[in-house]
Order: C-alpha cells, then structure tokens, then sequence
C-alpha cells in the first residue's frame, strides 16, 4: 500500500510519475487507484484520452459513493461531465482580477470534498492556472481532499 505525504506540493504532484492506467484495470491498478481517491493530497494519474480519464473518475465516485462535492477543473468543455461534478472556469485574463477573484473563490466557494484537473496545453497557458495551484497550495486544499492531476497519453 502507497502512503502519500501531505506536505506533498501542487509542483512536484504534477511533475511525479503518473499512475499509469490502461484497460482492463489490473487488481494492483484497482488498489493504487482506491488508495488514490480515498487518500487526501496531490495525485497524478494517466489515462488515454479525456473520456477514458472521465469514464474512471465516475466509476470510482459512483463506486465508492463517499463524495458529495465534487469539481473538475478543465478547459476541454463539460460534455460527458456528470450533471452533479462541478465545472470551474475562471475567465480572469488579467492577473491581478485572477488573484482577487481566486482568492475569493477559495475563502467563500470551495467546498468541494474531491477535486480533478484535466491537464492540457489550453489549460497551461490560461494565465490563471499558475495562480489556481498556487492558491491551492495557499489554501492548504490538499489537506482536505483528494486532487487528482488527470493527464492524457494521445
């Protein structure tokens, strides 16, 4: 079983080696990713596209039934989204209104109990994003919640 430190950082969550998953799901995959979504902190997982990425995340939730807040993070768009998942968007282009608006949003409205990211170039070079992972590191987030980084191998 894989312990994860909370101290644990946004920066190195993104830069660790992904938990790599591919279908069929293995017994081992099943146990790292149980201990992933239960697990409070910065995870990074790898699936093969969005939809396989998003097909896992509601499998799990569905499965485990232990999140009522959930969010998704993405600049892909909210199709195939599940109408209960939250899809944040910042349109913040300049960087002061980001931070004030980000700081905001992180005192008054984040109460989620589980939080993915969709990595993706759009999203990188949204001038809020860097400001985004900072505040949650501000915010300590990952002390409450499993964050998962979802990226993609296509």
């Amino acid at each position: 079983m894989k312990h994860f430190d909370l101290s644990h950082n946004v920066q190195t969550a993104c830069y660790d080696a992904p938990i790599l998953i591919q279908n069929p799901l293995t017994e081992s995959s099943i146990l790292e990713l149980q201990d992933t979504f239960l697990t409070n902190g910065f995870h990074h997982i790898k699936v093969k596209d969005i939809e396989s990425g998003r097909s896992l995340i509601s499998t799990f939730l569905d499965s485990l039934g232990l999140y009522h807040d959930v969010a998704c993070l993405t600049a892909a768009g909210h199709e195939f989204l599940d109408p209960l998942v939250t899809h944040l968007h910042f349109g913040s282009k300049n960087i002061d209104e980001a931070d004030k608006e980000l700081e905001y949003f992180f005192i008054e409205h984040f109460y989620y109990d589980f939080l993915w990211i969709e990595t993706s170039q759009e999203l990188d070079v949204q001038p809020w994003y860097p400001l985004f992972k900072t505040k949650l590191n501000e915010f300590n987030v990952n002390h409450g919640a499993p964050i998962i980084f979802m990226s993609y191998s296509e």
